[in-house]
């Protein structure tokens, strides 16, 4: 009988030794957002639960678990009531979306800034570095000083701002916009007359400042609508922009200085090529100046009618002057 109780002593100990839950292995912390780690027993046959499912949720069979939000759970592995194991997971939080406070477009994940200036970059959780995601990929474009991006040619880049206690990150894009050169063009212009405008970027917009003085369209053409001076705009963001001042003049058909009629006309204005002059009365002499008050043309003449080639002009604003009496001005396209 005691030989019977011996061995029945033994069986039951080498349940109870199979029956232990063995010590719960894995990935014990994770970031806020993460999924698809795998928790996992030696023992076979038991079940997995959370005793926060706000914080870490894991599947009842494989173990995997995953990162809802910030703090601790526990972990249990069951057999029964009486066989389990526990384990502490700790989810940390992850950094929001970085901002930076000079964007205009800031608060999201996409920022924006012109090529040449500098952006700097701000996460509402302390403790993190900055670095471009892939910077061979960068070279170019710009780089990261600390938290500060210079910005050198147009493009997009990504960075990465990572929490050194923890690993926990937060990606994001930095799109580069090429920055207007000066504009270039004429700069006065006549109640309507059309003016062109120049700028190095092909893709950036334009605006007038005072519509009710100047308009411009999308390739860069101004029309004078009333005397003054106003302010164009080429940008090709809000930030990333120029100007230059222009100055509206009244048509040139009014004489520069009071004269006596004489029925004199002069066409095309603006003129591109050939100016027509027409008088009631001969033409002997006709000289042409700039602003500058410089002679860029003098002829001499003896018909009511003449035709003098100014293709070879400069754009800009000339007076011409007709038998050293009446003052014309007219615009060179």
């Amino acid at each position: 009988m005691k030989h019977v109780s011996l061995i029945l002593f033994a069986v039951l100990v080498s349940f109870a030794s199979y029956a232990t839950v063995s010590p719960i292995t894995g990935t014990f912390s994770l970031c806020m957002g993460s999924y698809g780690y795998v928790l996992a027993d030696s023992t076979h046959g038991g079940r997995w639960t959370s005793s926060d499912t706000s914080v870490a949720r894991i599947n009842i069979s494989t173990g995997v678990y995953s990162g809802i939000s910030a703090g601790t759970a526990i972990i249990t592995y069951m057999l029964d009531s009486s066989d389990y194991a526990t384990a502490i997971v700790t989810i940390n939080p992850t950094p929001s979306a970085p901002y930076s406070p000079q964007s205009i477009y800031g608060g999201g994940v996409m920022l924006f800034v012109c090529s040449g200036n500098s952006l700097t970059l701000r996460d509402s959780l302390p403790g993190g570095e900055w670095d471009l995601w892939d910077p061979p990929l960068s070279t170019g474009m710009g780089y990261m000083s600390d938290s500060t991006f210079i910005a050198s040619g147009a493009g997009s880049v990504e960075f990465t701002y990572r929490i050194v206690s923890t690993g926990c990150s937060a990606n994001g894009d930095i799109i580069i916009y090429d920055m207007p050169g000066p504009i270039t063009g004429f700069t006065v212009v006549e109640v309507g007359a059309t003016r062109q405008f120049y700028n190095s970027i092909t893709d950036g917009y334009w605006r007038s400042n005072t519509p009710s003085i100047a308009t411009i369209d999308f390739y860069g053409v101004v029309t004078g609508v009333s005397p003054g001076t106003d302010t164009i705009f080429c940008f090709s963001m809000p930030s990333c922009q120029v100007f230059t001042v222009i100055t509206v003049i009244p048509p040139t058909e009014v004489p520069v200085k009071s004269m006596p009629e004489t029925g004199l006309y002069i066409y095309p204005n603006p003129v591109y090529d050939n100016l027509n002059i027409v008088s009631a009365s001969k033409i002997g002499k006709v000289t042409i100046s700039n602003l500058l008050g410089q002679t860029v043309f003098a002829g001499a003449y003896d018909d009511e009618k003449v035709l003098v080639n100014v293709a070879d002009l400069p754009v800009g604003l000339y007076f011409i002057k007709i038998n050293e009496t009446e003052v014309r001005r007219f615009v060179k396209n």
